[in-house]
């Protein structure tokens, strides 16, 4: 049974990380007036007050758009199966598989931990279908970057509590986690995952070139070195994407919208009324 979910009137949750928003709008969408259906994939640990910051920038924006929002943490992207990673996204790839050929989706994910999901629902879709995601638009927010030791502690961290003794017995235990991991990574010559993610999103099979997407992201930003991104963008367009990019100055961590939430959803606007797409 449906339960209601924390970001306020109109969101139910439907699965155990997937909200879903329903405008109930009789109003018709014409040509990319407004997206169809929004695709949310937060960071790891994003706590609902941040979410919904971008949720009522869209509520504002697409009033009339349906949401999906996904949600991962720490212990679904450390300790899950990939059987169960994929009954999480269950959803998502169900309102992908019934969409309409006239609706457009537009897709927003934000750092390592929201590509990562969008990797693996991308992944499934190709699989289901053979056909890479049906998305008319992708923002990339904060991502994606490369999985250095210190970058990856800091993105685990965020969920430590408050506590300074918690705290500090968490860090070490991350710490300890990570080392292990990646030293585990090199015995097996294991591909690290983020390093999985950014050649997934580059791949036409998964992602169509088709798809304009817009990076947005920062100098500031403590765990996504901007260098990074832009290396990522300048590859997608020796693919064929189109690409936009949209760098702050001293914003963090997918909190760019500090830096100008005029800009900040005037740069996703813009990516979304650009040239149509077939």
């Amino acid at each position: 049974m449906s339960t209601p979910s924390p970001y306020g009137e109109g969101f139910t949750r439907i699965s155990s990380t997937v909200y879903y928003h329903d405008p109930k709008s009789t109003i018709p969408t014409s040509k990319l007036s407004e997206p169809s259906i929004i695709l949310l994939f937060p960071w790891m640990n994003a706590q609902p007050r941040h979410i919904n910051k971008y949720i009522q920038g869209y509520l504002s924006l697409y009033p009339t758009s349906k949401i999906l929002v996904t949600t991962t943490d720490s212990i679904h992207v450390t300790f899950s199966s990939t059987a169960a990673r994929i009954a999480r996204i269950q959803p998502v790839l169900e309102a992908l598989a019934a969409r309409q050929p006239d609706e457009k989706v537009l897709l927003h994910s934000f750092s390592n931990g929201g590509a990562t999901t969008v990797a693996l629902v991308a992944k499934e879709y190709a699989k289901a279908t053979q056909q890479p995601l049906p998305v008319a638009r992708m923002v990339l927010d904060s991502a994606p970057g490369k999985a250095t030791y210190a970058a990856t502690v800091r993105a685990f961290a965020v969920s430590l509590p408050k506590n300074i003794f918690a705290r500090f017995l968490g860090h070490v235990l991350i710490r300890l986690f990570l080392g292990l991991y990646l030293v585990t990574d090199m015995l097996l010559a294991r591909e690290n995952p983020v390093a999985t993610v950014r050649r997934d999103l580059n791949n036409p099979a998964l992602v169509s070139l088709a798809t304009p997407r817009l990076y947005i992201y920062s100098e500031g930003d403590l765990m996504v070195d901007w260098r990074d991104v832009e290396e990522h963008a300048r590859k997608a367009e020796e693919k064929g994407y189109v690409v936009r990019m949209e760098k702050f100055g001293n914003t963090p961590h997918a909190g760019h919208l500090v830096g100008g939430v005029d800009r900040y959803w005037g740069a996703v606007e813009g990516l979304w009324d650009s040239e149509s797409v077939a």
